[in-house]
């Protein structure tokens, strides 16, 4: 007998219906960067392929993901300033003087492991209260108008689209020696 494969949502419980949808998809976007994650050598987590190429390395992607969601969430669809404890872990500024990702170097894949599950953490408490209404009511911003269902949908394809640049940076890199 074959084993069935099993692709089902499961929104989240204890959110309001099309917001449990939303974050369940955010979350499976995580849990397909951590199965990833689980299978990359830890030692390559500041790897650049070298010759001088401008490369986005797994630990400032890391970061960057993190950053973005946090972003996304507290200064977008709440309208709020950053919880202290968040503040506090995303002290890099997101972009550098010429507009590329800040390079974050030196930190493990745990550290940054642990950065991603506090942020998380943060998010799905913080948008907990959300009733359906407020889910599509749009935000006006300085330079756009954005609703909290467009930008969550938006930061789990984020997350898809940088874990693939992950991925393809991470196949060029050296492989271990066979024993």
């Amino acid at each position: 007998m074959s084993t069935l494969w099993t692709n089902l949502a499961h929104p989240l419980p204890g959110y309001t219906p099309s917001l449990a949808m939303a974050l369940w998809q955010l979350e499976d976007s995580r849990r397909r960067t951590l199965r990833w994650l689980a299978t990359v050598d830890p030692a390559l987590v500041d790897w650049e392929p070298g010759g001088g190429e401008a490369v986005n390395t797994l630990g400032t992607l890391l970061y960057h993901i993190g950053a973005i969601e946090i972003d996304w969430v507290f200064s977008d669809i709440l309208q709020t300033g950053f919880p202290a404890d968040i503040d506090r872990i995303f002290d890099v500024d997101v972009r550098d003087e010429l507009g590329r990702l800040s390079a974050v170097r030196g930190q493990s894949i745990d550290q940054h492991l642990h950065r991603l599950q506090v942020a998380r953490h943060a998010v799905l408490d913080a948008l907990r209260p959300m009733t359906e209404t407020d889910y599509v009511r749009p935000r006006t911003m300085e330079r756009y108008l954005v609703s909290p269902a467009w930008a969550l949908h938006h930061l789990a394809q984020h997350e898809a689209e940088h874990r693939g640049e992950m991925m393809a940076l991470i196949s060029r890199a050296p492989k271990p020696p066979m024993d």
